[in-house]
């Protein structure tokens, strides 16, 4: 019987055919193997940055905006802004531009005024001094109005409050007897990978019940 391990009359072509991977080949596999390995994590890496700096881009925008349609509403149902000081469970508030005191009057459990002459409510809106990053809503209520007495942060992302006060023929003042029109600029703050994230929203509010009482 012919021995498989040799090669007949010299000719190449009786050698035995290799049966496994040399460790270069091996060792090549490994290699780009490891290539594309590391070129998928590097892209699941920068989608998974893109998608959480958007979201959180989108959450700033958001939430300069939910606390706006409680400001809007307030101030159009607003009689007057007061200047104060005015003194809340040891707190005293002044309107400024970092915050309004605001006059309304009181309604019913069904949402009628009660009085328009005599019965008020008083809601305030400012920036936190010691956690500036909180933009607070203050209601002091009648004992007679369905409003609810109640002191809460509207966002806890706040990065900026800006007052500007107009009178009825468009010019700013500070007077706030002469007070028709509120400008509000507020700003959220977000954190993303390697960046931050703002969002700026700023709207003009006019007192429709300025003057009805």
């Amino acid at each position: 019987m012919r021995d498989r391990g040799t090669i007949r009359n010299g000719d190449p072509s009786e050698r035995p055919m290799s049966c496994g991977l040399t460790v270069i080949e091996v060792i090549m596999a490994l290699t780009l193997m490891s290539i594309l390995m590391t070129a998928v994590m590097i892209l699941y890496s920068v989608s998974q940055t893109f998608f959480f700096n958007q979201s959180q881009k989108a959450d700033a925008v958001l939430d300069s905006r939910s606390p706006l349609v409680w400001i809007g509403r307030d101030i159009r149902e607003a009689l007057e802004v007061l200047p104060g000081p005015i003194v809340i469970d040891d707190r005293t508030y002044t309107t400024s531009g970092s915050s309004v005191i605001l006059k309304l009057p009181s309604v019913d459990a069904n949402g009628f005024i009660i009085d328009i002459d005599s019965v008020f409510d008083t809601v305030i809106y400012y920036r936190h001094q010691q956690y500036s990053d909180r933009l607070v809503r203050v209601v002091d209520a009648d004992e007679s109005s369905s409003r609810y007495e109640q002191s809460r942060a509207m966002i806890q992302s706040c990065d900026g409050f800006d007052l500007t006060f107009f009178d009825a023929d468009g010019n700013t003042t500070e007077a706030t007897a002469d007070i028709y029109q509120i400008r509000i600029a507020l700003d959220s703050k977000y954190l993303g990978i390697k960046r931050d994230f703002s969002g700026r929203l700023t709207t003009d509010y006019i007192m429709r019940n300025k003057g009805l009482f």
